[in-house]
């Protein structure tokens, strides 16, 4: 069995309610990932992913931000946040990605402090490690 403590990023980027999708944007490229928490006042309070900001930013062909709508990333995140704990077996967080229909899910404290983040891509990597699959024909 594998834990998902083995396969999460971490430390974890994270943005406030109150920052601009500019803001987020860059992040993301900077950084080269696809969600961020968003905190307010210091408690985790959303998540907004690329795809929250893919209608309302104009992005050129080499990725430079062209242009944006002036709005906040509260405005756009989701603030249904699915999470788990660092000892969940990866099978059942992909049984949670695929049932809400999410691509991340956020690993927590029991104290409600964000430790790591997996990604659909998080665990197909993990996948890919394993052993080959025989086929016989």
């Amino acid at each position: 069995m594998v834990k998902v403590a083995e396969i999460m990023s971490s430390p974890v980027e994270t943005i406030d309610i109150d920052d601009s999708l500019e803001t987020a944007w860059q992040l993301m490229q900077k950084h080269s990932i696809k969600h961020l928490p968003v905190i307010d006042n210091g408690e985790l309070v959303g998540i907004c992913s690329q795809t929250n900001l893919l209608g309302r930013v104009i992005v050129s062909n080499s990725g430079e931000l062209e242009g944006v709508k002036p709005e906040k990333v509260g405005q756009v995140m989701q603030s249904e946040v699915v999470t788990t704990s660092l000892d969940t077996d990866i099978r059942h967080v992909a049984q949670v990605l695929t049932e809400y229909q999410i691509d991340a899910l956020l690993i927590m404290s029991e104290y409600h402090k964000i430790l790591g983040i997996v990604t659909e891509s998080d665990l197909i990597s993990r996948l890919a490690k394993e052993p080959p699959v025989e086929l016989y024909v």
